[in-house]
């Protein structure tokens, strides 16, 4: 074959092989990473705002007592004192205000943050805990919450008559004992003088009726707050007029009486509850 031949099928076959090794799909090339790029921020997420929700709607004729009773729901992620302070007012449908000058002597001001996740609470106790997780807590004057610090609270006395009439006609479980005394007998050893044995004890049973008001008195001041009366050093005083109990007292003392004589009331059978005059 002639040199011309060989050249030209060199040629065709070449030119056969060049379509098909350009027809082949090369993967794309990966872009090399610039060690000066810096990686995107992440987008801050907003964190969402107080939610406090009544289990039941209460009408505008509803008292502060009233609402502080009812039940509701208290969810916040680290939300501003202050906004939460506006949730509260807005659900309560009533005005919460912050004592601003009290909370800063005590390092609290109204960026600080809440955190709580309460369900079915009462307001008043969802408020005492939410607040004391900040060494907060709360006061009431007529139709207004105040939030400050437990010092400020505890210099505000607040004075409420109980009508104790109810419990003091209970029917009286005391008995009362009476000894006789005890009597001598001589032994025939000597001249010392051995007592006797000491004869049964005689009991009877109260009246109806039996009830003193210093057992009530008593009551109330060994079981709330025992330190906070002044027969021992503290703010609260107690005086009696004929079963209506006059307290002057912080406002958190006088939830805890209230609880007490309610629960007294409940355990004498008595229908209703211990009435107050604020």
């Amino acid at each position: 074959m002639s040199k011309i031949s060989i050249f030209s099928w060199t040629l065709v076959g070449m030119m056969g092989f060049v379509p098909l090794a350009m027809g082949q799909d090369d993967p794309p090339a990966k872009p090399v990473p610039n060690a000066f790029d810096l990686p995107a921020k992440a987008e801050p997420r907003e964190k969402a705002g107080p939610v406090i929700k009544l289990a039941q709607s209460l009408g505008p004729e509803a008292t502060l007592e009233e609402r502080l009773q009812a039940r509701g729901t208290f969810q916040a992620d680290e939300v501003p004192l202050k906004e939460f302070a506006d949730a509260l007012a807005a659900a309560l449908d009533t005005s919460v205000v912050l004592a601003v000058k009290k909370l800063e002597e005590a390092a609290v001001n109204t960026e600080t943050p809440v955190v709580c996740k309460l369900k079915n609470v009462k307001v008043q106790t969802a408020l005492r805990l939410i607040l004391g997780e900040l060494e907060l807590t709360f006061v009431t004057h007529d139709d207004v919450i105040m939030i400050t610090t437990p010092e400020d609270a505890g210099s505000q006395l607040k004075t409420r008559v109980y009508d104790c009439r109810d419990l003091m006609k209970l029917p009286s479980p005391v008995r009362k004992v009476t000894k006789t005394h005890q009597a001598l007998q001589r032994s025939n050893i000597g001249t010392s003088d051995i007592p006797a044995k000491a004869p049964d004890k005689k009991e009877e049973v109260g009246p109806d009726g039996g009830y003193e008001i210093a057992d009530l008195i008593e009551t109330i001041t060994t079981t709330v707050m025992p330190d906070s009366w002044d027969d021992v050093g503290g703010p609260g005083s107690l005086a009696d007029f004929k079963g209506l109990l006059t307290i002057s007292q912080t406002q958190e003392v006088h939830e805890q009486i209230e609880s007490l004589l309610n629960m007294l009331h409940k355990a004498g059978g008595l229908e209703e509850k211990v009435k107050v005059s604020r």
